[in-house]
């Protein structure tokens, strides 16, 4: 099968981000951590983040870290090397949760560098969150807690409204804006990678040169207009609206379920759910 490229503008729009997040970044505070927490490092990247400042960089040495990591504020978070940094979630509900939802206004996160996986629910979730960028990380194994011969997923956080099939996806990006999910590897998970309006309407970001395959229970990607969770007061659906599907490969999706393979699926849920005004090009 003949891989995709990016285009030029696109690549080098993504650069840019990255490079203006690292930048900031480079005048603020660096911490550190490592499995024995030498050097004056912490073991856990949940401590380093929870110490952190706004603005501030977090590097993670080489290792397996078993956690589920929860950013609250504008920070980025640094693997060594993704095929042997990893975070291992077994028996977590996430493994790394970017929560805009209780955290309003909560932008300028960088998850770069890690294998993340064995997670119950999602690999990466964002809710209600601005100019996050999610680039070259390996994401795998995750959504243990589904239950495809029902389906259902025990356990879905509240907030979650229509994942009974997939537990949220290996990377899921809800009430989501101008955020940037590139050069990724997302296997073997119930589902790929989802874009969905549980939280607040998604809008306006662009996922690029990712490959999601072999995801059993759902499509590569999704774009998807979800029932309105409870904590938004909302009475309809929220949109996903002005979102780019550019230069990414799905294959092998949806085998272990008939119908749910599409390489980029779009899907609504009830009346007035709309999936709109998105480019979806050269996968």
């Amino acid at each position: 099968m003949k891989r995709n490229v990016c285009s030029p503008v696109l690549l080098t729009a993504l650069s840019v981000a990255l490079s203006a997040a690292l930048c900031r970044s480079a005048a603020a505070a660096t911490l550190c951590v490592n499995p024995g927490g030498t050097n004056g490092c912490f073991t856990k990247i949940a401590d380093a983040v929870n110490h952190a400042s706004a603005n501030d960089t977090v590097n993670v040495a080489p290792g397996t870290y078993n956690e589920d990591v929860v950013i609250r504020k504008p920070l980025t978070l640094v693997g060594a090397d993704r095929r042997n940094t990893i975070i291992d979630a077994t028996g977590l509900s996430n493994v790394i949760y970017i929560d805009g939802l209780d955290n309003p206004g909560l932008s300028e996160v960088v998850i770069t560098g890690f294998t993340l996986e064995n997670a119950n629910f999602e690999g990466i979730l964002v809710t209600n969150a601005s100019f996050i960028t999610v680039s070259g990380n390996t994401v795998t194994g995750n959504d243990k807690s589904l239950q495809p011969s029902i389906p259902a997923c025990p356990g879905i956080p509240s907030f979650e409204t229509a994942e009974d099939f997939d537990c949220g996806e290996a990377i899921h990006l809800s009430g989501a804006d101008h955020s940037t999910v590139a050069s990724n590897l997302v296997q073997n998970n119930g589902g790929g990678i989802l874009l969905s309006d549980d939280t607040g309407a998604t809008h306006d970001n662009l996922i690029t040169g990712n490959v999601s395959e072999s995801n059993p229970f759902d499509c590569g990607i999704v774009l998807a207009s979800h029932p309105p969770a409870a904590v938004t007061g909302a009475s309809s659906p929220l949109t996903v609206v002005h979102n780019t599907i550019v230069g990414n490969e799905s294959r092998a999706n949806g085998l272990g379920v008939a119908g749910a393979g599409a390489g980029v699926g779009i899907f609504t849920f009830l009346p007035g759910g709309t999936v709109s005004g998105n480019v979806i090009m050269t996968n």
